[in-house]
């Protein structure tokens, strides 16, 4: 595959780019946010949720984590809180695989969500002057960071280790690997395969084994890796829609490969005069090191919108 590498003058940032992907970000000393270590070896990455860190004792190196959810419970907005967390406040190397969303989209999102402003049909009135303020100072902070973006589509685990690997020998370090989300990579032998002989058993096996190397990635490279999973609509069909393990398993044996599992959920998506309107639960379904048990935080917390 053709590569291209862009290095920018003053020694203060650098961009890479290979096939459709573009990973950007900028460099500069910070303080650290609090991380456990064990003499120079760091074994665990705040989250910025202290409730959550509490319970999990936060991301450990080499572990793979799980965030799942339906759509509008705010999934999206937490793996991008905490791969701002890692990037911003500890300034440590953040390698962000956005499926999802083009890198331009997911940049405006993290900065309106650190300028603490609405983007998009959410808005009543044009922005403020101190909205609009906020805002600038917010791309300043982000782009003053170790935040790269790759918006690779249907990126490969393979291609996640290759990358992420530069990444920490660029640095010496990396703090996160974050994908967003699991159901859009594909796997090993995804070329290999017709789609139309592709069936929902095979695309089962299939995630299973890329959780299986993402879990792998995490290991090899001693480095958290957090990716977001959607789960399927059965939930919305029983009268307690709150997730659970067994939910994961409607997209293939994937909890096994995970060592930690979170969940999110808002009852007010379904219930308009719920009366934890505004709340949202994060559940820890399975962890290695701390306990399990659920958290509610506001929105505004999360700051979380419908992703």
């Amino acid at each position: 595959m053709h590569r291209r590498t862009f290095l920018k003058t003053c020694g203060v940032g650098a961009l890479l780019a290979s096939g459709a992907g573009r990973v950007f970000a900028l460099d500069i000393p910070g303080t650290c946010s609090t991380e456990t270590t064990t003499g120079s070896s760091i074994t665990r990455v705040a989250t910025g949720f202290a409730e959550l860190d509490r319970m999990t004792m936060g991301l450990h190196s080499s572990e793979l984590t799980l965030v799942a959810g339906r759509p509008g419970m705010g999934t999206g907005s937490f793996v991008q809180c905490v791969a701002e967390e890692v990037a911003v406040q500890a300034q440590r190397p953040v390698a962000f695989f956005s499926l999802r969303l083009p890198r331009e989209t997911l940049f405006e999102r993290l900065s309106a969500s650190r300028a603490h402003v609405l983007l998009g049909d959410g808005r009543a009135h044009p922005f403020q002057t101190d909205e609009r303020e906020r805002l600038i100072a917010a791309k300043h902070r982000l782009l003053s960071a170790p935040l790269y973006i790759d918006d690779t589509p249907a990126i490969s685990p393979s291609e996640v280790r290759e990358r992420a690997t530069a990444l920490k020998d660029r640095h010496n370090d990396l703090g996160l690997i974050v994908v967003d989300y699991l159901q859009l990579m594909s796997g090993a032998n995804a070329l290999k395969e017709h789609a139309a002989t592709e069936t929902v058993g095979s695309r089962a096996l299939e995630l299973s084994d890329i959780a299986q190397a993402l879990q792998a990635v995490a290991r090899e490279l001693e480095a958290p890796v957090l990716v977001r999973a959607l789960l399927a609509r059965h939930i919305e069909y029983r009268s307690d829609r709150r997730p659970r393990l067994t939910d994961l398993s409607r997209s293939g044996p994937i909890a096994p490969h995970a060592d930690l599992v979170i969940f999110l959920y808002r009852d007010e998506v379904y219930e308009q005069d719920s009366p934890d309107a505004g709340l949202a639960e994060i559940t820890v379904a399975k962890t290695h090191h701390g306990t399990t048990g659920t958290v509610r935080l506001a929105c505004s917390s999360l700051r979380c919108r419908t992703s």
